[in-house]
Formats: C-alpha cells, sequence, structure tokens
C-alpha cells in the first residue's frame, strides 16, 4: 500500500546553504516497511525498516531552492495484519516527527505544516495491470540493466515460454518492493 504525504515550504533567499553553505538535513520518523523522499519531483532519498524494527528514521540532506519547495514522502506498507484484537492501535507510516536542520533559524518542525494526503500510485489508476491500461501508455525501450534503480518505475516485458512443463522461476532480485502479472 502507498501514502502520499505532500507539503509546500519557503525557503527565504538569505539561507546560508543557499551562497555555498552545508545543504539542510530532513529528518522523519516513520513505521512504515519503507518510505521514498521526494524534493521538488526529485528523489532524494530513501529508507526502509526491518521485519524486526518497523521504526525507523530517514535522515538526509536536501536540496532546496529560494522560494517555494514542494516534500513528497511516499510511505510503503508491505501488507499489514488486518485481525485481532485492538487492531485499530497499530501504527503504520509517517508518524512524525518531520524536520528541517540546519536552516539559518536552526530546526524546522514541519510535522505542523499543513500537509496534503493521496493513496496509491498513477499506475495504479491507470489500471496498468490490465490489457487496456497496459496499451493506454506510451512505453520506453530500453534495457533493464542500463537503467538506474528509481522507485515507482513500471516495467513491461514479454518472452517466449520454454517448451515442456516444467517449473519456471523468474529471478527479481533487485526489483525491490513489486509485483508481476
Amino acid at each position: 500500500d502507498y501514502l502520499w504525504y505532500m507539503t509546500r515550504i519557503d525557503i527565504g533567499s538569505s539561507e546560508s546553504f543557499l551562497r555555498g553553505g552545508e545543504l539542510p538535513t530532513l529528518i522523519l520518523q516513520t513505521t512504515g516497511h519503507a518510505v521514498h523522499v521526494f524534493i521538488n519531483g526529485q528523489l532524494t532519498g530513501s529508507a526502509f525498516g526491518t521485519r524486526e524494527y518497523r521504526r525507523f528514521t530517514f535522515t538526509e540532506k536536501v536540496n532546496l531552492h529560494a522560494g517555494t519547495n514542494t516534500i513528497a514522502l511516499l510511505s510503503v506498507a508491505v501488507g499489514l495484519p488486518n485481525v485481532g484484537g485492538h487492531f485499530e492501535t497499530w501504527n503504520t507510516g509517517i508518524l512524525g516527527p518531520v524536520a528541517l536542520h540546519g536552516l539559518n533559524q536552526g530546526k524546522w518542525d514541519l510535522s505542523w505544516q499543513r500537509w496534503t494526503y493521496k493513496v496509491g500510485l498513477k499506475g495504479e489508476a491507470m489500471n496498468l495491470v490490465s490489457p487496456n491500461g497496459i496499451s493506454s501508455v506510451d512505453w520506453m525501450q530500453g534495457s533493464l540493466a542500463a537503467q538506474r534503480q528509481q522507485p515507482l518505475t513500471w516495467h513491461k516485458a514479454f518472452f517466449n515460454a520454454p517448451e515442456g512443463d516444467e517449473p519456471l522461476a523468474l529471478d527479481m532480485e533487485g526489483m525491490g518492493k513489486g509485483q508481476i502479472w
């Protein structure tokens, strides 16, 4: 499951990092299985929890510019228990705090910003898993090996199955989270 958390922040032109200083650091606490951070539409970084420790911290320098900047956090959950007592007390996703460190003012707690939310991915809404959906977009040709890893990439591949009725395995190592149809 995917949930986008999005906000906009205004950065003043007097910030020292804009004149060659050290970039500010975005720090956020989450209990999802993964988080992907986008600043102004560009992937800034990703962080992952483990089966034993779902709560984790994303800490990374972010490239902001003077004026309005968009921060989009994509929280990823890979299956959740949905039965049992007190299920309503389970937390998953970005619980906060979310803060920028290293600005002229020091720490800026973004938890109090106005955030908007969006469920799912564009490819899901376009139904790319269906025959009609898959033909509704222009696909780029290329080698998967030549592409750099980036989350939210949809791949389409066709191959001729080998002769016989032996089981067939598909090695998806390196795909990270994903699904195959």
